[in-house]
């Protein structure tokens, strides 16, 4: 992809210890590494296949080319199932350093039109456009107020008619209000992780002009996909 020819014309976080301006955390890059080897292993094992589903559903309603913003990617399975799926060239951000050597990896075959960034919302590329986004389980990591500026944040990068794909957690019953508690709790112990209550993540997206195309529960509605397409 012509717009990855360069490195240089895309600014990166790799190897900086980056204090971001719109993160909750205010702290350091690679909290996350210490879990990065199992990450996969412990969401399948309490989830089983439901949090990948519900991540890989709404996919094909991604433009087939054009620029694609992957924020918080993990470990790189989702972006190896999109490049499987589409030519798009595509922007992978991640915190991690762990969890970008693992989606390196992943996506070795496909290196071409895929560009790492180690960094959070805060290292998206100024100069870029994107035609679509993916933001799977990366706005609960926010209190309400900086999640409005994360949204506003990714919202500059993104072209009028642009398709978003974001996959997160609801709390509409009890069972989900326990289970969020005991997700946030391990998340405080294993990554200094400071929020501790849900966002209203779905309001959010709507406030900035965001409108509901498609959308899908998964393991017992804790689970919600959308795709949203800007109004109008």
């Amino acid at each position: 992809a012509a717009f990855f020819q360069d490195e240089r014309s895309l600014p990166s976080c790799r190897g900086c210890d980056l204090l971001c301006s719109g993160n909750i955390f205010l702290m350091g890059l690679n909290k996350f590494n210490r879990i990065a080897p199992v990450y996969d292993w412990l969401v399948k094992l309490v989830f089983g296949s439901a949090m990948r589903k519900a991540q890989m559903h709404f996919l094909p309603e991604l433009p087939r080319e054009g620029k694609i913003l992957i924020l918080g990617g993990g470990t790189g399975w989702l972006a190896a199932e999109l490049c499987k799926q589409s030519s798009a060239s595509i922007v992978f951000i991640d915190a991690s350093s762990r969890m970008i050597e693992s989606a390196r990896e992943k996506t070795r075959h496909f290196a071409d039109r895929i560009f790492f960034i180690h960094g959070t919302e805060a290292a998206i590329p100024k100069e870029v456009l994107f035609d679509g986004l993916v933001a799977n389980f990366y706005l609960d990591l926010f209190d309400e107020p900086a999640m409005a500026r994360v949204i506003a944040s990714v919202q500059r990068s993104m072209k009028d008619r642009s398709t978003w794909i974001v996959t997160d957690f609801v709390n509409h019953k009890l069972w989900h209000k326990l289970l969020l508690k005991m997700m946030y709790g391990f998340f405080r112990v294993v990554a200094g992780l400071k929020t501790t209550v849900l966002p209203r993540w779905e309001q959010g997206l709507g406030s900035v002009g965001l409108s509901v195309a498609r959308e899908q529960y998964f393991f017992g509605r804790f689970i919600r996909s959308v795709c949203l397409r800007t109004i109008g």
